[in-house]
């Protein structure tokens, strides 16, 4: 993959990525501080953790094509770094306590995983209409003559 396509992959990460922070931002609030009230600067936040959430992103990038596995275990290392960044940084800021640590932890590996699975539906899409064209592109051309020695 190029850094080109990488870079444009990650983009499109961040904004998956801050929208299903919001969504469990909001639905941690409601739940452990219900009666809690922000400003505007709030809203800098989601932005701020959508950064820093994107950065692991790193580790998947590779000139060649990986196999499953790698990927995989790419993958794994990019999920530990997010936990470790995320949790790192709600503790530095003194933002929580131990007792709602765990339900944080699952609240950021819900996000990664939605992320995840909404970037491999959009890509599944494109695929699947690549795939189309190809077909269709292959169902116009002729065959080649195989017959000549």
């Amino acid at each position: 993959m190029s850094k080109k396509e990488f870079m444009g992959q990650v983009f499109i990460s961040f904004f998956v990525v801050v929208t299903c922070i919001n969504l469990g931002m909001a639905f941690m609030g409601m739940i452990y501080a219900p009666d809690t009230r922000f400003g505007y600067e709030a809203l800098l936040f989601p932005v701020f953790y959508g950064f820093l959430g994107i950065l692991p992103s790193a580790v998947l990038y590779s000139r060649k094509e990986l196999t499953v596995k790698q990927m995989l275990l790419r993958k794994i290392i990019q999920l530990i770094l997010i936990e470790a960044i995320m949790v790192g940084i709600v503790f530095f800021l003194g933002g929580t306590d131990f007792s709602t640590l765990l339900p944080f932890m699952i609240m950021v590996l819900a996000v990664c995983l939605a992320a995840e699975g909404i970037l491999w539906l959009a890509a599944d899409k494109k695929v699947k209409k690549l795939n189309a064209q190809l077909k269709r592109f292959q169902d116009r051309e002729p065959a080649a003559d195989t017959s000549r020695g």
